[in-house]
């Protein structure tokens, strides 16, 4: 049944998405409650947005009359929603009055027309703005299902949307105008952020550069006029993302589970994100972007002889095929995923750490934002007072840990799925080293419990510790 809704931005750009994924155009209409002198309606591809006037002769057949390519925000040569809305009422008076349908098109603005003409419109003359590199991106990134979509997404709107880079043609942009935009970012100290906007700009343009020869990936008009990343000669952020060598000590890493078991409430978002941050330790400190992207289908409980949840690890890869990274779980570990699986098909979410909203996954920045702030309460407590410590360094202190624990290098570099990245292990080892792995588990979780003050220990895992 169709929708009977009048045009909105949210339901052009929902549709420009669909059409982008789909790789055909969608017409959407602007209904406003009656029929008869006609409608304005859009032409939506992945690409542009133009307007047109419609109506329906005597005989039964349908008129389209361009009005324009369309633009969220008013510049020459394109049409708002409301200019196009204005349009379009103008023409359906026209039309009532019995005067041809383009005259009121000429006297809206000849000059308009001129405009329009010279104005090259970005899917049919083949010329895309910078802005709609960064579109077509996250269209992609929400094509192939990353986690980060959203926060890409984020990025680019707060940064680029509504500067005038955006409206520059991508093939004419320079890297002066790039590092223009760039530049206050770094002088307010966000070298981190600007790092991040200056790795999305360049992978916008190198995927647009090659998606003529990726059919993986939906279509973007005029990407052949893109013959070099003008990103790429950017020079890269100094200072971002340093080096960290933090690690928690043991006492440490039991002040902080005595935190995250007690945090907040399991009705709020940061009391979810707690409980995953938890269960991030105990599965042996797995990359919180990776944990975050699995799906409910992840955790195989049929499988023999342990159940096992599938990670998807793409570091080291150069074909954008993923290593699966299989881990066993059992005891303590299996009935939270399982608790965690119960929650998403509650919620109907595809998502084995959904969010509150069942269509996301939860977000790794929420458990930083957890892990931040457990961080700044443990310094005020006089036992135990560490230095500052964040998120990224808890994989550190999981492999430093384990040393002690007799957890061999070959067996954590198995669990944290790391140091992989070669001929052997990428084209002949085929052994899925699950013994290994439950054996070197079985040492941290008996750790971790020890640490947490458990008295359910089993008596196997006694014997484990040092």
């Amino acid at each position: 049944m169709r929708s009977r809704l009048p045009l909105s931005l949210k339901r052009l750009a929902d549709a420009s998405q669909r059409a982008a994924m789909l790789g055909k155009e969608i017409w959407l209409s602007d209904d406003v409650g009656f029929r008869g002198p006609g409608r304005l309606v859009a032409r939506v591809t992945g690409a542009s947005i133009r307007l047109y006037f419609r109506w329906t002769t005597a005989d039964a057949r349908r008129i389209h009359e361009p009005i324009g390519p369309f633009s969220r925000f008013a510049k020459i040569g394109y049409l708002t929603l409301e200019q196009g809305r204005t349009r379009a009422t103008l023409l359906s008076a026209q039309r009532l009055a019995g005067l041809p349908v383009k005259a009121v098109e000429r006297a809206a603005g000849p000059a308009a027309d001129e405009h329009e003409a010279a104005t090259p419109d970005p899917g049919a003359a083949g010329v895309v703005t910078v802005w709609h590199l960064c579109e077509h991106y996250v269209r992609v990134l929400k094509y192939e299902e990353k986690a980060s979509a959203d926060d890409v997404a984020g990025t680019l709107r707060r940064y680029v949307q509504n500067s005038e880079l955006a409206k520059t043609p991508a093939h004419l942009a320079s890297t002066e105008q790039f590092t223009d935009l760039i530049r206050p970012i770094v002088e307010a100290s966000h070298r981190n952020t600007a790092r991040l906007l200056r790795s999305h700009l360049h992978a916008a343009y190198q995927t647009a550069m090659t998606v003529s020869k990726n059919p993986n990936q939906p279509k973007v008009e005029g990407a052949t006029l893109l013959k070099r990343n003008p990103v790429a000669d950017m020079v890269k952020v100094k200072g971002a993302r340093g080096t960290r060598n933090r690690a928690l000590s043991s006492r440490e890493l039991q002040a902080l589970l005595s935190h995250l078991s007690t945090f907040e409430s399991l009705n709020t978002a940061p009391g979810v994100a707690a409980r995953v941050c938890r269960l991030m330790l105990y599965l042996g400190g797995q990359r919180g972007k990776q944990l975050l992207s699995c799906k409910t289908s992840a955790l195989d409980l049929t499988r023999t002889p342990v159940p096992t949840l599938t990670l998807e690890d793409p570091k080291g890869r150069t074909d954008d095929v993923p290593r699966i990274h299989v881990l066993p779980v059992e005891g303590l570990v299996l009935e939270e995923l399982k608790w965690f699986q119960a929650r998403s098909r509650e919620m109907q979410s595809r998502w084995l750490f959904c969010a509150m909203n069942p269509n996301k996954p939860m977000r790794q920045n929420d458990m930083s934002d957890v892990i931040r702030r457990l961080a700044r309460v443990m310094q005020e407590v006089p036992e135990v007072t560490p230095s500052h410590f964040q998120y990224s360094d808890l994989r550190r202190t999981v492999e430093t840990l384990m040393v002690p624990l007799g957890i061999g290098e070959d067996t954590r570099g198995r669990l944290l799925s790391h140091g992989l990245a070669n001929v052997q292990n990428t084209h002949y080892n085929r052994f899925d080293y699950i013994d290994f792995k439950r054996e070197g588990l079985r040492r941290w979780h008996a750790f971790l419990m020890k640490l947490e003050g458990r008295t359910d220990l089993p008596e196997t895992s006694r014997e484990l510790l040092p």
